[in-house]
């Protein structure tokens, strides 16, 4: 064996196999693994039948209630439906209706503007109206054939849901909210008010109130002593009282104006004049 001069171990030939490691090594590295793996999962216990019939049940009642909600909403939504359509067939001439009411309006206006009497006395215009009354009874007969119909109001007590009341008449023979009048027709379409009639109803005749003491007239004595009190109250406060004509002469700035004084020969004088018939005795200046 050639001594290179180097002290320390040889190196490991190329190629050569690895030492073995003992044998209880390898057991001690199989077990260690071995304890790194994860423990299985531990199976659920399996359910009694008493809980598995009472788990079904639940399930059962959940899915019933499911299936008749969705019946009911479906029922619901078919029930709506028709309902829609009815309806859509039933009020489809409402807006249509609302504008031929117009014109039946103005064909009774036209009627009412005829005097009777022309009528009876006129051939040619008893034709005439008599051909626009049946117009008039054919055009009812149409919407009546829709379902537009006209209500009567005239006599029946006032209903703010189908009537419009325009103006009250006072009148003691019927009760208060009594249609009296009726201005303009009231028409419904189906079950659905199409438009209100136009009314005038009765209005209660007021009564007067009874006059109590105080309101009563004052008597006589009364009047006189209120005008004394105002007379004082005119003479302290040097004003003339309320309602007189005299002034004092001081508030007015006139001077006062003396009567004249009578004699006996004005009085004679007076009397002949006021009197004109002459004294038996001669004298005129004697009253009789």
């Amino acid at each position: 064996m050639t001594d290179n001069g180097n002290n320390g171990p040889e190196a490991p030939q190329s190629g050569a196999k690895p030492e073995a490691a003992p044998e209880g090594e390898i057991q001690n590295n199989d077990a260690g693994v071995s304890g790194q793996e994860t423990a299985p999962e531990e199976e659920k216990a399996p359910l009694t039948p008493e809980a598995e019939i009472e788990a079904l049940k639940a399930k059962l009642a959940d899915a019933e209630d499911r299936y008749l909600r969705s019946h009911a909403e479906m029922e619901n939504l078919r029930k709506r439906t028709e309902r829609e359509l009815a309806n859509r067939s039933k009020y489809a001439v409402q807006k249509f209706a609302e504008s031929v009411l117009t014109v039946g309006d103005n064909i009774e206006r036209a009627l009412k503007a005829v005097p009777e009497e022309e009528i009876e006395h006129n051939n040619t215009l008893k034709i005439l109206v008599e051909g626009i009354r049946v117009t008039e009874r054919e055009l009812t007969n149409v919407l009546e054939r829709y379902g537009v119909k006209a209500f009567d109001a005239l006599g029946a007590q006032l209903d703010p849901n189908i009537h419009s009341a325009m103006f009250e008449i006072e009148s003691s023979e019927v009760p208060a909210g009594t249609i009296l009048q009726v201005v303009q027709q009231g028409y419904m379409i189906g079950d659905r008010l199409l438009r209100p009639a136009q009314v005038g109803v009765a209005k209660a005749v007021a009564v007067p109130e009874p006059q109590t003491a105080g309101d009563a007239a004052q008597s006589p004595v009364a009047e006189a002593a209120n005008d004394d009190q105002a007379e004082a109250a005119s003479e302290a406060s040097g004003q003339p009282a309320p309602g007189s004509t005299d002034a004092p002469a001081a508030a007015t700035g006139a001077a006062p104006v003396e009567a004249p004084q009578r004699t006996e020969a004005t009085e004679g004088a007076t009397e002949e004049v006021t009197t004109g018939v002459p004294n038996p005795n001669g004298n005129r200046g004697e009253n009789i």
